[in-house]
């Protein structure tokens, strides 16, 4: 009974003429007085929550976790026994453990794993001395570098069998050095063989998808993998860019994800044409990048030249592979100290061993953690027969 009835009914009762009254007039204020200090039931009911059984148990479950766009750097170093180290330089962490350094610095679109710089999709982001990437590029960067078998399981396959690319041929000269008279399409031939030779040494098979001056279109030659059965694509250049005669250095371009722009894409407009498209070669983004970053890492190390880094595009030759690849640019042809340095046998044998030492290692790493069953050397993959 509410206190507003209780006043209706307590003026009623006073009102009632004295003949017909049936209760004292001390009662009725008893009366009023005691409704009004009655609890309000519908009151009552809705401070106390339902009992257990008239909620549904679906509703009683915990909804399930969203994973957060960023991922807190520090947490995710310290599972893999990383430890932060003091920097005097503000905006910039480093994390070391037994054999891995980790180098990162707010708003810088990379990150550096052993000095070897890698390229991401969104910039490191820092709030009160933490540091934050973007989830995109960890699953799809970080964790590959880091941790393979958690972001990509097991490799498709060992590897026995390499397939080298050299770039341009024929009528496709490719880039040049006018003034050392140098072609791509000579250079990138002369370092597959020679990389050919060291890979055969160290026990693998090698084919390659042009062995004279000849053109071979684009999309023949990831298809080509399919075809003799191997298990890596590599695909070697040189750059030229007549526009920047200053531009130097190796770098090593591995598929970008979907979702994430190219990184020479400046524009943010080439290649976001099909930036969400599904290619062949997503089907091996751990290994993709796992394998591009030992090239560019052993490349680095035996030339040694500037490192420009482990990229990502959306060539055809890597959007088509049906195997784990990369391409790898080895030096700049329209710089002038690199042309004469790239014009001497030394120097190109040099970049076909550091070649070979990520290719190796990158063997040594998925081997460990491969099926081991593999088809026969001589006989296409099961995948790919047709």
């Amino acid at each position: 009974m509410s206190p507003m009835r209780s006043q209706r009914t307590g003026a009623h009762l006073l009102n009632v003429p004295r003949s017909r009254a049936a209760f004292p007039h001390f009662l009725a204020f008893f009366l009023i007085f005691f409704s009004a200090a009655l609890p309000d039931a519908s009151a009552q009911w809705r401070m106390s929550p339902p009992a257990a059984s008239s909620v549904p148990p679906r509703a009683r479950q915990r909804p399930a976790p969203v994973a957060l766009p960023f991922v807190n750097l520090d947490q995710v170093f310290a599972k893999w026994n990383f430890v932060r180290e003091p920097t005097r330089v503000p905006g910039i962490a480093r994390w070391k453990n037994a054999s891995s350094q980790i180098e990162s610095e707010s708003g810088k679109t990379f990150i550096t794993i052993h000095g070897v710089r890698i390229w991401i999709g969104s910039p490191i982001s820092e709030t009160r001395g933490i540091f934050y990437m973007r989830r995109a590029d960890y699953e799809n960067t970080l964790l590959p570098l880091v941790a393979p078998t958690l972001a990509g399981g097991r490799p498709p396959r060992r590897v026995t069998h390499v397939l080298l690319d050299p770039g341009h041929g024929g009528k496709d000269a490719g880039g040049q050095s006018i003034a050392k008279h140098l072609h791509e399409k000579n250079l990138t031939l002369d370092v597959a063989r020679r990389l050919k030779f060291i890979l055969e040494r160290a026990g693998l098979r090698v084919s390659m998808t042009r062995t004279t001056d000849v053109f071979v279109p684009l999309s023949e030659r990831p298809a080509m993998a399919a075809r003799v059965g191997a298990d890596l694509f590599v695909s070697i250049h040189f750059n030229a860019l007549s526009a920047s005669p200053s531009a130097a250095g190796i770098e090593t371009y591995a598929l970008a994800p979907a979702g994430q722009y190219a990184t020479n894409d400046s524009r943010r407009a080439t290649s976001g044409n099909n930036l969400n498209a599904r290619e062949i070669g997503h089907a091996f983004n751990t290994w993709n990048t796992l394998l591009s970053y030992q090239i560019q890492s052993n490349l680095i190390r035996k030339t040694p030249a500037i490192d420009r880094g482990l990229r990502r595009a959306r060539f055809v030759v890597l959007k088509d592979a049906p195997v784990p690849a990369t391409l790898v640019e080895c030096g700049f042809l329209s710089n002038p100290n690199e042309a004469t340095k790239i014009n001497t046998g030394a120097h190109r044998e040099k970049i076909a061993q550091g070649i070979a030492n990520g290719i190796l290692r990158y063997k040594t790493i998925t081997d460990a953690i491969a099926p081991p069953h593999h088809p026969a050397p001589n006989k296409p993959h099961p995948q790919f027969r047709r």
